[in-house]
């Protein structure tokens, strides 16, 4: 008993350089309309307030304070205390004008706040502000 056909199956024909050429231009496309999305150096949850105004100026000096280690960031750097007041030092040679602002994590500790701004009258910034999420007010 011959249970085999004698027929030999070929498999099919695919022809793998035009799914390349397929898959190379959908890879384009979608590189080419996609957004990317520009994330901050340090997650932050923000506080909130109904009275919160919306920071124009471009020539702030930002620091964050975040609720883990490293606590401090100037910019996207990380910086400890004693590089932040250096670093603050130099600026406000640079710049007598600075405006410092201050990005505070709303479960960090609020005496590293004060540090920050003590650090900041020591080397003579006068004028500093702080980043809060505008509270959206339900009207009726």
């Amino acid at each position: 008993m011959n249970f085999y056909s004698s027929k030999k199956k070929q498999a099919p024909a695919v022809i793998i350089i035009s799914i390349i050429d397929i898959m190379m231009v959908l890879l384009l496309f979608l590189m080419v309309t996609t957004t990317f999305k520009r994330l901050p150096a340090v997650k932050i949850s923000l506080p909130q307030s109904k009275q919160a105004e919306e920071v124009t100026s471009e020539t702030l000096t930002v620091v964050t304070i975040s609720k883990e280690k490293p606590f401090y960031y100037l910019g996207k750097q990380s910086v400890t205390e004693d590089e932040l007041r250096s670093k603050l030092a130099s600026k406000t040679t640079d710049d007598p004008e600075l405006v410092l602002a201050v990005r505070i994590d709303e479960n960090a500790p609020f005496g590293r706040f004060f540090k920050v701004t003590d650090i900041a009258k020591e080397v003579g910034i006068k004028t500093i502000t702080t980043y809060t999420e505008n509270l959206k007010q339900n009207s009726p």
